[in-house]
């Protein structure tokens, strides 16, 4: 069995990005986790951010971190963008349903998931 991640990016701001974070806090323990906030928005569950422990304004700054796991709960029309940068790195990834906004932007997420 291999190791469980224990450095848990957060993609997303709301309620259900903060229930994700209470899930795998339940599961697992002495996991970190950050939020990317790509928008620059503050959260919209302020909660969150009081569950996670940095919060970065940039994919470059978030990667950086070197997270073992990635949590995509942002807006459905962001997952693309999300599991392409997330993927390359070769990070495993959730994503909150639906995965895509249609059956060509499915395709291309099996693609980069191969």
């Amino acid at each position: 069995m291999s190791k469980a991640p224990r450095r848990w990016l957060v993609v997303g701001s709301g309620a259900i990005a903060a229930r994700h974070v209470a899930c795998v806090t339940q599961l697992l323990s002495n996991v970190s986790f950050a939020r990317l906030s790509s928008s620059g928005r503050s959260a919209t569950f302020p909660a969150i951010d009081d569950m996670v422990d940095e919060v970065f304004d940039s994919w470059d700054t978030a990667l950086a971190w070197n997270p073992e796991a990635a949590i995509v709960a942002n807006a459905t029309s962001g997952h693309i963008t999300a599991l392409q940068k997330l993927l390359t790195f070769g990070i495993p990834v959730f994503v909150e349903k639906p995965l895509a906004r249609n059956p060509h932007e499915a395709g291309r997420i099996v693609e980069l998931a191969k």
